[in-house]
């Protein structure tokens, strides 16, 4: 089954993708998210548990056998050769599965939330992108206030990341989510999804009230 068109999220750690999505998705679109994808393959028994757990050692696990995410979070971000290995093991695997996933989704489209969506060359799997942004204090603030992290890993988890000069200047939609209340968010990324429906049918962007 071909993939509908493809809506790609992406931005910066705290920037708002999740309540993105979340919008999205009580309109009734499919939204396939890389995070959940990455649970999803790291659970005991799939294949890219077993493939971290030989790489990486027993450390990384519970005491369940299952991945310890937290900590392998703060290991990844803390030594860069854990890192690299990581995403050496997962991207491939996350991309394939995200792949057959939108390609089941329904129509008129579908929603893909990738954080690393440039870094990845994911832009590949889209028709177009909407890039949530935010000031880096803005940024470390959410993280250390919903992770419960320190300053420090907050802000080497955004070093890694593309800096967002570079993710703004390749978005076809643009929301900076610092200088907005939640409403105003929602009822931006609505009005996103009345251009998505026109574009999905093949409207050009000014057809569709872009």
């Amino acid at each position: 089954m071909a993939k509908p068109y493809t809506v790609g999220i992406t931005g910066g750690i705290a920037c708002g993708k999740s309540v993105a999505a979340a919008v999205l998705a009580a309109q009734g679109v499919a939204v396939i998210d890389a995070d959940q994808v990455a649970r999803d393959l790291q659970r005991k028994g799939a294949a890219l548990h077993a493939a971290m757990a030989r790489e990486l050692g027993p450390s990384i696990l519970r005491p369940d056998g299952e991945i310890d995410r937290p900590r392998l979070r703060g290991l990844a971000f803390s030594d860069p050769q854990v890192l690299d290995t990581l995403n050496r093991l997962s991207h491939p695997l996350i991309r394939q599965e995200m792949e057959r996933r939108l390609g089941a989704a329904p129509p008129p489209y579908a929603v893909a939330v990738i954080p690393l969506l440039f870094e990845t060359g994911c832009e590949a799997l889209c028709d177009r992108i909407l890039v949530l942004d935010a000031a880096e204090e803005s940024q470390v603030g959410r993280i250390m206030a919903r992770d419960g992290c320190d300053e420090g890993l907050a802000r080497r988890i955004i070093a890694r990341q593309l800096p967002r000069q570079e993710r703004v200047a390749r978005a076809d939609d643009l929301l900076v989510t610092d200088t907005m209340g939640i409403e105003e968010t929602r009822a931006s990324v609505l009005e996103l999804h009345h251009l998505y429906l026109q574009l999905a049918k093949g409207l050009p962007p000014s057809a569709a009230g872009a």
